[in-house]
């Protein structure tokens, strides 16, 4: 391989798009060669998956999660069909996969409140499906969310997401609560919310911020901020 350096334990390739390769036979056979364990770091793109890949991957020494990219809400179809695949090939697989969710970003180039409710809505749909198939989320956020009215939400939507033990057991609603007390209150209550408001607590920022988002949009909060995402493997019921 040109690149490759010898001394370092580990590859890791920046190229996002490997299967789109014609070539990626002969590439991959390269890599497995150097008897090093591996990493496509930018997120592979898992829409382009087929049995032979699937099986193919399945003899990769590879580093940590598999990492792939959902950014657009249309492409759920295929996206879970895959998902499905490879839990047939390889029901007893460990390996995880874990999607880059592109959020905030608008190909219209619109950005108008509309976008932002559809956005926003569009992220726990993404979140949700990888959920339910034991994938993982996280969110990347576009620069223009930084104009957003949203924005703030946006930051405790991410913090949520992002961080697998708490995204698996927190709804979202009550992540944004416990974000918006104090830590040492969080440390004393957890997740008791009627305990902490009935012994005084104020609400933190992050806290006023959901409540005044479900008031303004309370059919995209009463669908979507109070699942737990762990409720919705496969053979779990839901919340």
């Amino acid at each position: 391989m040109e690149f490759l350096d010898p001394n370092r334990p580990k590859i890791c390739f920046l190229d996002d798009n490997f299967f789109a390769c014609e070539n990626w036979r002969e590439i991959i056979a390269e890599v497995k060669a150097a008897g090093k364990r591996f990493q496509f770091k930018q997120g592979l793109d898992e829409r382009l998956l087929d049995d032979e890949k699937i099986h193919e991957m399945m003899t990769w020494k590879y580093e940590k999660d598999w990492i792939f990219a959902f950014d657009n809400i249309d492409d759920w179809q295929i996206i879970e069909s895959k998902l499905k695949r490879i839990a047939e090939l390889y029901p007893e697989s460990k390996r995880r996969s874990k999607f880059y969710i592109l959020c905030g970003f608008d190909r219209s180039g619109k950005y108008d409140n509309e976008f932002w409710l559809s956005d926003i809505e569009n992220v726990f749909k993404r979140c949700f499906l990888l959920a339910k198939h034991s994938a993982l989320p996280y969110i990347m956020q576009y620069e223009k969310v930084d104009e957003s009215e949203y924005r703030g939400l946006y930051i405790v939507m991410a913090s949520w997401c992002n961080q697998p033990n708490i995204f698996k057991k927190f709804d979202f609603a009550t992540f944004a609560m416990c974000k918006g007390m104090p830590k040492a209150a969080y440390k004393k209550y957890k997740r008791d919310i009627d305990e902490y408001l009935s012994d005084g607590g104020k609400k933190g920022v992050e806290w006023r911020r959901l409540e005044e988002f479900q008031k303004r949009h309370r059919e995209i909060a009463e669908e979507w901020f109070h699942i737990v995402p762990d409720s919705l493997r496969e053979g779990k019921a839901r919340r």
